[in-house]
């Protein structure tokens, strides 16, 4: 699994997620959520695991704008629902999806993103059993809107206050993958050659104790307003990261190699 817990650790195996070729991927209970970018510049390593995350995910939900990509890579990729207030999405693409009998959602609260809408689907979906996933992998990319990049992570912690026992991994296909560690004990298993690793405190001061680091840290308190573990290195030497995460969640990220 590329995640479980046992009592108060939490043990991760991001390299299911990100590593090419992971025949594991087939066994995993997740969904696939496709925010709004751009696809169409992939290259054939990055087209090749996206369909692989896109083939294996137990449900497929498409957000506003995003949809216009899935039509950009080809017509394979039918999502199992469309959401968003559509103020992003085509309306040729629209129609193609209604005529292939596509669940379109229209969310026109402007009090959340349309990604954090398109939670809030899936979250409905869970409570009424319509839907059983252990995680959700969201295909995002960092622009140059850094607003929106602000307001996808503010989802993150906003989803982990509502079911803390089903995160969601942010795969930015070109280069990160990222994650909310909560309060608690962490394992994450190695991949050995990420370049960069990184932990920031979005909500607020948090005290990080880690090994399997190249700069481990000992009760060190992360904060905005002093020091930040960013460009940290995973130690090539040891299989896993540990860390334990003594106040508020962390994000966590790590170079995506594709």
């Amino acid at each position: 699994m590329a995640f479980k817990t046992n009592l108060d650790t939490w043990y991760w195996n991001p390299n299911i997620i990100s590593q090419e070729n992971n025949p594991c991927l087939h066994d995993e209970n997740y969904a696939l959520i496709v925010l709004n970018h751009g696809l169409d510049d992939l290259n054939t390593k990055q087209v090749n695991h996206f369909d692989r995350l896109w083939n294996s995910a137990k449900f497929r939900l498409s957000v506003d704008g995003g949809t216009n990509n899935l039509i950009d890579l080809g017509d394979s990729y039918i999502p199992d629902c469309i959401s968003g207030d559509f103020d992003s999405i085509k309306e040729s693409t629209l129609n193609h999806f209604k005529k292939l009998k596509v669940e379109i959602i229209k969310t026109i609260d402007q009090d959340h993103i349309d990604f954090m809408k398109s939670l809030f689907i899936l979250s409905e979906k869970i409570n009424s059993k319509i839907l059983k996933i252990d995680y959700i992998i969201v295909i995002w990319q960092i622009t140059h809107r850094i607003d929106q990049t602000f307001a996808n992570i503010s989802a993150l912690y906003k989803w982990y206050r509502m079911v803390n026992q089903c995160p969601i991994f942010l795969l930015d296909i070109k280069g990160s993958l990222s994650w909310l560690l909560p309060k608690g004990n962490h394992e994450i298993i190695s991949n050995k050659v990420s370049n960069w690793c990184s932990l920031v405190p979005f909500a607020g001061d948090t005290r990080i104790s880690s090994s399997g680091l190249m700069y481990n840290m000992d009760k060190l308190i992360l904060s905005f307003n002093v020091i930040l573990s960013t460009s940290n290195k995973l130690d090539k030497s040891m299989d896993k990261v540990t860390l334990q995460v003594d106040d508020k969640p962390v994000l966590w990220s790590q170079e995506l190699l594709v």
